[in-house]
């Protein structure tokens, strides 16, 4: 193998005209490539965070429980959270909602009757934390009890959007209360509270049927030891997230980014191709005449895949400066079109593309000129055919 490397790199020392060129054409494939990939991936994500915003993680859904059956709250959560689990991407969430309760003290009337939510850490934990925001900025009573105004808050935009959907209204959602108060919110409601699980599949495929019979066998025995028969009748499914068209347009700009940058390296790949087909067939006499003397079809074609390996590595290495010259632009672009600062081409995640690339280059260029070179018969150098 050392042989045919030196071998190669001799050819290519005396074709230098020919190896730059390849070299250069292969190199600004390559760029446009991880460039065109890079810029793909930024726009994809920019893209998926503003719809997310507007219109909901893909594949959000609610899961609404008329009753605990029994159960412990960090019981339930576990359990909802083992039914959904071949579905979703993380783990489920949790709020309890206590139906809306008088939270004024006398005289004012700021909330009047609101629903209070207490949401639960992903262990089956209330959250108790203090406001990172001020809380209502009034006077809180109870079940006539009064209250610290940081007991209760008014929920964030990215709050009411986890728990009811994108475009839920702020006064009509209720107030976030403070865990160490829930007992004292269930005490003084009428109504019994309902429990809300979120759960994301990161699928745009309707799965509100198989979440349903999921948790609905999950619970069944827990329902029936509680006295509740017809557990179907108190899980109710709802999807939150909207705007499943522009989702799929979305893929859709992802996928043609996509063809884009294959493209642009298959073309630099058949360039490639048609280069080296030439070369093979200006060098059949050497290979005809190689396999005359002894040399046997693997040894010709590690010489004609030597060739390309070493304007591929020259075009890699030729690839990488020019991403490095180029980033300050790719960076001005991705900050004036996507709002991204943080831009860079060449990292880690870059190098199984740019491997990827350079076998389908290598594929591409090498498969017909070896086979071409291997098929030469050795008679037609020795004894060429007249016409």
């Amino acid at each position: 193998m050392r042989r045919v490397a030196l071998l190669a790199l001799r050819f290519n020392r005396a074709s230098k005209a020919r190896f730059a060129l390849l070299t250069v054409s292969a190199a600004v494939g390559m760029a446009i490539f991880l460039i065109v990939s890079e810029l793909s991936r930024l726009s994809s994500e920019a893209l998926q965070a503003s719809i997310s915003a507007e219109a909901g993680r893909t594949g959000t859904y609610a899961i609404d429980l008329a009753s605990p059956f029994g159960l412990d709250p960090r019981s339930l959560l576990h359990r909802i959270d083992a039914a959904v689990r071949p579905y979703t991407t993380e783990p489920a969430r949790m709020v309890v909602i206590i139906p809306p309760t008088a939270v004024d003290c006398p005289p004012d009337t700021s909330f009047g009757i609101a629903p209070l939510l207490v949401p639960y850490d992903r262990t089956g934990v209330p959250v108790d934390r203090s406001p990172k925001s001020a809380g209502v900025g009034t006077r809180l009573c109870i079940g006539g009890e009064e209250v610290p105004g940081s007991a209760a808050r008014l929920p964030t935009t990215a709050e009411r959007n986890l728990w009811f959907g994108a475009g839920s209204a702020g006064p009509s959602v209720g107030l976030i209360l403070r865990g160490r108060y829930e007992g004292l919110a269930l005490l003084a409601s009428t109504d019994a509270p309902s429990y809300r699980f979120v759960v994301v599949t990161g699928r745009n495929s309707d799965l509100s049927f198989a979440l349903s019979d999921a948790v609905t066998r999950e619970l069944r025995d827990a329902a029936h030891r509680f006295g509740v028969p017809h557990v179907e009748s108190a899980v109710v499914v709802t999807r939150l997230d909207t705007g499943q068209a522009i989702r799929r347009a979305a893929a859709g700009v992802d996928l043609v980014y996509g063809l884009i940058a294959w493209a642009v390296l298959a073309l630099a790949g058949l360039g490639l191709l048609v280069a080296e087909t030439i070369v093979v067939r200006d060098r059949m006499w050497f290979f005809g005449l190689s396999r005359a003397v002894g040399a046997s079809g693997r040894d010709v074609a590690a010489l004609v895949i030597v060739d390309i390996v070493l304007v591929l590595a020259a075009a890699s290495a030729l690839a990488i400066v020019l991403i490095l010259v180029l980033q300050p632009v790719a960076a001005s672009f991705a900050q004036n079109a996507f709002q991204i600062s943080d831009v860079s081409l060449l990292k880690a995640s870059v190098v199984p593309r740019l491997l990827l690339g350079e076998l389908l280059v290598l594929g591409l260029a090498g498969a017909y000129p070896t086979a071409r070179a291997v098929r030469q018969d050795p008679l037609d150098v020795l004894e060429p055919r007249v016409s």
